[in-house]
């Protein structure tokens, strides 16, 4: 991502989504935020996204009008679902979908490669663990770079807290979409 760009971030209320959003904007990036359930559109705007909207029908217009048209540079995707096809058909000519989780469920998308011929666009899978495995050094380079940042000011929001011994009632909060950032049980 290079700054200018337009990065859109699906799940954006999410431990993924929030990483995402700060560091897209840290980066200089304008960022459209989606959000799944009501109640989490304040807390991503408070996150710094230039534009939210509701992952309803009809995001994929809401989205091209926000970009004039254009489409977005960057999707970053970490819930998969049914948003995955219309997410491809948001991308501007040479953009990217960072596939990076399937948090929605129901099953992993399949990708139409004439979408992605036509613009020019792709589709990447982001595993850290096996990226960090295949290029140890990355793990320090990405860390420094991200301590930049932090000095710089960027700072995540306070997870939500949960006692480890209502474990369940946490995972409850979280699958309800009670939870927005990360989720932290303690001892």
């Amino acid at each position: 991502m290079v700054a200018g760009e337009t990065v859109l971030v699906l799940g954006s209320a999410g431990g993924i989504g929030v990483a995402s959003i700060q560091l897209a904007k840290a980066m200089g990036a304008k960022v459209i935020a989606m959000v799944h359930r009501s109640g989490a559109e304040e807390f991503v705007s408070s996150l710094g996204a230039d534009v939210v909207l509701p992952l309803a029908d009809g995001w994929r217009e809401a989205v091209m009008e926000a970009t004039g048209g254009q489409g977005v540079d960057l999707v970053v995707d970490p819930i998969g679902g049914e948003a995955f096809d219309d997410a491809i058909r948001v991308m501007a000519p040479e953009g990217r979908l960072l596939v990076i989780g399937f948090a929605a469920g129901g099953g992993i998308p399949t990708v139409k490669v004439n979408r992605l011929l036509l613009r020019n666009v792709s589709v990447v899978g982001v595993g850290w663990g096996e990226f960090v495995r295949r290029h140890p050094a990355a793990q320090a380079q990405v860390g420094a770079e991200l301590n930049k940042l932090v000095a710089a000011g960027l700072r995540p929001p306070a997870p939500v807290r949960f006692p480890l011994s209502d474990g369940a009632a946490a995972l409850d909060a979280l699958a309800n979409g009670q939870v927005r950032g990360k989720l932290v049980l303690e001892p």
